[in-house]
């Protein structure tokens, strides 16, 4: 998808030329394989997590140890974290290799999610005799917590086509929609939802490292990558918060020089 797209734009008249054409085209690329991605991670986990895991949540619920939790079994999840962990993978070399997309701390979070993602679904790989681990909660930090980026690839995608938006009033509209929606279910999946998944799982890690598990450096692995993806949820969600009381209080200071005139 992302060299399609690339080759397209690229031999196109609508983006700038020679060097640049090429790094704009391949932002391009970078964003329609993103949209790709990170729609199926999103709509199929929120879909699973929100309205068809109803018995999983059950299950867990009646749990009484943290390795039932741990290694339950429930394949779905096994197939969100295999397009995730390709997604990943893609994503990390496409921001090492762009400039425009080179980013110190988007390539800390595709090692660090990416990490997380190849354990989970190939713990083999690593030694542990499971065929995968954490079903239960990878299908919200994989899946739903994706639903986010849905309306940001979307806007950034667009944001690469000014021409296209100056013709196309509806492309522009989608843009502005895409701004508010990213914000709102960013905030609320990944600031306010993500804690109370966080809480549960954390603890049935360091549960785990704290008994006789043969598997301590898993959790204690878990522990620290996922307390760190906590600090970045956290990081972004403060961003995104200033981003829009700045937008707020300089929409108040608008209205208000606008009634000063008019009383004018």
């Amino acid at each position: 998808t992302h060299l399609f797209i690339a080759g397209v734009c690229g031999s196109s008249g609508h983006t700038p030329t020679g060097e640049e054409r090429r790094n704009h085209a391949h932002v391009l690329g970078h964003q329609a394989a993103s949209l790709l991605a990170v729609s199926i991670l999103g709509i199929v986990g929120a879909l699973y997590w929100y309205l068809w895991m109803g018995d999983m949540h059950s299950q867990v619920a009646g749990f009484t140890s943290s390795s039932e939790r741990f290694l339950v079994s429930f394949p779905p999840s096994v197939f969100i974290g295999e397009v995730n962990v390709a997604f990943q993978v893609y994503d990390f070399m496409a921001t090492a290799l762009v400039p425009k997309l080179r980013s110190p701390i988007m390539l800390a979070h595709h090692v660090m999610a990416g990490s997380l993602a190849a354990l989970t679904c190939y713990p083999r790989a690593f030694g542990i005799d499971a065929s995968s681990l954490s079903n239960y909660d990878l299908m919200f930090f994989f899946g739903v917590t994706e639903l986010s980026t849905v309306p940001l690839a979307v806007h950034d995608a667009l944001k690469l086509l000014p021409l296209h938006l100056k013709t196309y009033p509806s492309l522009n509209l989608l843009n502005e929609v895409c701004k508010p929606l990213f914000a709102f279910i960013f905030l609320a999946v990944r600031c306010v939802h993500w804690p109370f998944v966080m809480g549960a799982f954390g603890s049935m890690h360091l549960d785990m490292f704290l008994s006789d598990a043969p598997t301590k450096p898993v959790h204690a692995f878990y522990i620290v990558m996922s307390s760190a993806m906590t600090v970045l949820q956290y990081f972004w969600g403060f961003k995104i918060v200033t981003i829009l009381i700045s937008v707020a209080m300089g929409s108040s200071g608008s209205d208000k020089k606008n009634h000063a005139k008019k009383s004018e």
